[in-house]
């Protein structure tokens, strides 16, 4: 690494303006932690290093004085490099002044030759800066008005005497600048406004507070020998409109399509946004409306002139907000509804808003009524709301109006839902829409203010009297499905598909999931099922009725928990392995899990005592007489093992003493391997066989943590790992 040091005629530290002189002779210092490089200048002032790769602090001496009085320029390059970069020796690499003690990464192979340092005569003009600040221009008025705020992030760019360009952004404030700069030279500033932003007006008042650009975004400034921060520009956002109507109806529904409407003339509306006000009369058709900048405005009307009676508010199905471009203005079916007092409109550049209508009613015209209430979900299916089964949010329910015109809203989190501002007197229809997976519980089921009201249909029909109405509840169900069979075994392996099962009935299955318990009990073929709602549960079997004899678990192939989709109820392979008393099983909405079986076995039953005729080639079982715990060798042990090729039946006996007891490495909670070492015979020199290898395999079951008596294990040898057999002569 390495590269140039210069005087030069200005002070941008830039080899490429002005005029530059090399320095010859100069001493140039690398360190990287304790060691220490040093080199000089040469005559064009080009210097470098041949290190080992690393970060390397470089840092200048003193200028030769044969140079004059000199003072380090300006530091475009900054103060660290890495990575390869430029050509030794050659212009544009990209000879630019970097900081004293500047650092630099290179790695293996590579070269930077980007480390420049430049000076300038003392006594060079002094670097002036220029910059200052874009702002939102609310009012459009190009001046920097109390209140309007800066901009940042805005792009910002400076053109250079040479043509080079240098970018800059706002910060969160809105200011910018660009330092360092020649002075008594022409500079171009460029601002690029976000997009949707336009420029405002140029050179409008003070210079100060003006804003410079022109609607291209360039500004031009000769700069002297002092610092510029008066380049400003203002922002704006094209215009945007909304408004509407106001009436006063025979009924107090909120509509204009509904009764008939007289129009409300001369009426303040005032619309508002952060301090921006802005204030506006009806005209004699009811109609109003505003020209603004884009932007989120609150509506606000006034009184209702005396001339028109004494009158209140009417319905708003319209609510209380809007957005984006809506409607026609002064064209009915916008479609003229009213809002509330204090509602929001956004509207975007270029967008009109036309749906912001008022309606009133004569004082004495009947009070407006609410309808709803709750949407639950019924985790034990009784069609009432007890204490614990919580509210469903974001459920749609609709209300039909007499009109047959239909308002829709969704329950909050706590499940509950509102429609408000109704005529009385008249009937409704509400419609409930359960989320996908879930259905509506049973109808009326005790007291109507706990009840589930729809049917499957999920239609309410609602007659409203003059007073309001809680008590329309939907009540929500969610079925899921598990379970499969229990039954006595002739072996002990836990699996349906071997030896003799005889099915066990009346035997009582519990499944718990947080406070909810559910109970069933074993059909005459062993089978049993829950349908409840999605969720997880442990299932719990209690005792193996009497007249099955004394019987203990089986082995547990299944496991101890489930999940998902499984299996066909009461057919066979699903996949009938025994599982964990207290297994767990995990169902999701509409899904079944068939595979939660039990075996047991009578009490004394006992492994076999040779190799079952389904045994596959390449398996060996090892019978171990012994107490062995997982991983650990019982002290003092003997192990008998019987061993043979299951295709030659020809099983051979090894007595070995403790220490040749095969080590158990539990490989997950159902795996384990299996390594043995070489075991000899008693009397290796010619009685019996002999195991030449190691034994490396997967347990096919998995033993008891601590047993004491006959177990069997079975490994299958990996392709590595061969037994091979020496008959003695």
């Amino acid at each position: 690494f390495g590269d140039r040091v210069w005087v030069e005629s200005d002070t941008d530290g830039l080899a490429n303006t002005g005029v530059i002189t090399p320095v010859a002779g100069m001493v140039i210092t690398a360190t990287s932690g304790s060691a220490v490089y040093t080199t000089t200048t040469d005559a064009q002032g080009y210097y470098s290093f041949t290190v080992p790769a690393g970060t390397y602090t470089v840092v200048y001496g003193s200028v030769p004085s044969s140079y004059g009085s000199v003072v380090p320029s300006s530091t475009p390059g900054g103060s660290s490099e890495s990575g390869n970069e430029g050509s030794y020796q050659q212009s544009g690499n990209p000879d630019q002044s970097h900081q004293n003690s500047t650092t630099v990464t290179v790695a293996s192979g590579e070269a930077n030759w980007t480390i420049d340092f430049a000076f300038n005569l003392a006594g060079t003009p002094t670097p002036v800066n220029l910059g200052n600040y874009v702002w939102f221009d609310q009012d459009g008025d190009g001046q920097q008005d109390v209140g309007e705020p800066g901009v940042g992030g805005v792009t910002v760019t400076l053109t250079l005497p040479n043509g080079n360009v240098l970018t800059t952004t706002t910060d969160a404030s809105g200011y910018y600048t660009f330092t360092a700069l020649t002075p008594n030279q022409t500079y171009t500033v460029t601002f690029f406004p976000p997009n949707g932003y336009t420029l405002t007006d140029a050179d409008n008042g003070s210079d100060a507070s003006d804003s410079d650009p022109g609607a291209s975004g360039v500004v031009v400034v000769p700069m002297g020998s002092t610092d510029n921060y008066t380049i400003d520009a203002g922002l704006v956002l094209p215009v945007a409109q909304f408004g509407d109507r106001v009436w006063i109806e025979s009924d107090t529904d909120g509509l204009a399509s509904t009764g008939v409407i007289t129009p409300v003339a001369g009426m303040v509306i005032t619309a508002t946004s952060g301090s921006a006000v802005y204030t506006t009369t009806t005209d004699a058709q009811g109609y109003y409306s505003f020209t603004v900048p884009a932007g989120t405005y609150t509506v606000i009307y006034g009184s209702v002139p005396s001339s028109y009676g004494s009158v209140v508010p009417s319905s708003t199905p319209g609510g209380n907000s809007e957005s984006g471009n809506e409607g026609s203005y002064q064209q009915s079916g916008n479609p003229d509804q009213s809002h509330q007092n204090n509602t929001t409109v956004t509207v975007g550049p270029g967008e009109a808003n036309w749906t912001i209508d008022f309606a009133f009613n004569l004082a004495g015209t009947p009070t407006p009524v609410n309808l709803g209430n709750y949407v639950w979900f019924d985790q034990d299916g009784d069609g009432q709301q007890d204490v614990s089964e919580p509210g469903v949010g974001g459920v749609t329910v609709t209300l039909t109006l007499p009109d047959s015109s239909i308002l829709t809203t969704t329950t909050n989190a706590s499940g509950y839902y509102t429609f408000t501002d109704l005529a009385p007197n008249q009937t409704y229809t509400v419609t409930f829409f359960p989320p996908e997976g879930y259905s509506l519980t049973d109808a009326d089921n005790g007291d109507d203010a706990s009840d589930s009201d729809p049917g499957a249909s999920g239609v309410v029909v609602v007659p409203m009297g003059s007073t309001d109405n809680y008590t329309i509840d939907a009540g929500l169900v969610l079925p899921a499905q598990f379970g499969d069979r229990v039954w006595i075994e002739s072996d002990t392996d836990g699996l349906a598909s071997t030896g003799v099962i005889t099915p066990v009935a009346g035997m009582v299955i519990t499944a718990t999931s947080g406070s909810a318990v559910y109970t069933t009990t074993t059909d005459a073929q062993g089978y049993y099922s829950f349908t409840v709602p999605a969720g997880t549960y442990t299932v719990v079997y209690g005792s193996v009725p009497s007249s099955y004899g004394d019987v203990v678990p089986s082995s547990t192939p299944g496991g101890s928990s489930e999940s998902g989709n499984e299996g066909i109820h009461q057919e066979d392979g699903n996949p009938d392995q025994s599982h964990q008393n207290n297994t767990t099983v995990t169902v999701g909405a509409g899904e079944a899990n068939w595979t939660i079986d039990f075996a047991f076995h009578v009490a004394g039953i006992a492994p076999p005592s040779a190799l079952p005729e389904e045994e596959e080639p390449g398996w060996i079982r090892f019978l171990y007489l012994s107490a062995v715990q997982m991983g650990v060798q019982a002290e003092g042990a003997g192990l008998s093992v019987e061993t043979g090729w299951a295709e030659e039946r020809a099983p051979v006996v090894f007595e070995a003493a403790p220490e040749a007891v095969p080590a158990v490495e539990l490989l997950s909670e159902d795996e384990a391997a299996v390594e043995m070492q070489e075991i000899e015979t008693a009397a290796p020199e010619c009685e019996g066989w002999r195991l030449r290898q190691g034994v490396r395999g997967l347990l096919k079951k998995e033993p008891p943590a601590l047993a004491f008596g006959l177990f069997w294990v079975s490994v299958k040898g990996q392709q590595s790992s061969k037994i091979r057999r020496k008959k003695c002569e």
